[in-house]
């Protein structure tokens, strides 16, 4: 029987008890029956006593692993986090590096098309100089021609 079911007993006896005559509070009580009450407390009582801390040690087992589970947890969260902003600022230095290398290109290829342009100017006014020398000799050809006549 439970501690707290052998109180109930203990007290439902006393309070049960026949009243001494001529008297409200005191009572012939039955001892042998109250000492063995107490007799099976204490039998029981170191019984629970040891389940309590049993229970005690389990429920300080179990906040125990609560704790490093949720320790681990933060933990892993925290690993998580640091990954995810390594991982965003590897990805802002690629973003930075790719921009860089899209205006290095732009600026090259406006430097080819400029020198590309020029090249072009160059030889267009070298053909219009060679041009413009075989006009001047076919002129001079023809006009020798004419004076032959």
């Amino acid at each position: 029987m439970a501690v707290a079911d052998l109180l109930e007993e203990l007290e439902h006896e006393l309070e049960e008890s026949p009243k001494v005559m001529f008297s409200s509070e005191l009572a012939k009580v039955d001892t042998d029956k109250c000492l063995d009450i107490l007799d099976e407390i204490r039998e029981v009582l170191p019984v629970e006593l040891e389940r309590a801390a049993q229970l005690i040690q389990e429920r300080d087992k179990i906040i125990g692993d609560a704790e490093m589970q949720a320790h681990n947890i933060i933990a892993d969260a925290e690993k998580r986090a640091e990954e995810l902003v390594s991982q965003d600022e590897i990805v802002a230095r690629a973003e930075e590096e790719a921009d860089r290398i899209i205006a290095d290109a732009k600026k090259k290829g406006h430097e080819i098309r400029m020198a590309g342009c020029n090249f072009a100017k160059e030889i267009i006014a070298d053909s219009e100089n060679y041009i413009g020398g075989c006009l001047e000799d076919l002129r001079s050809a023809r006009a020798k021609l004419d004076e032959m006549k």
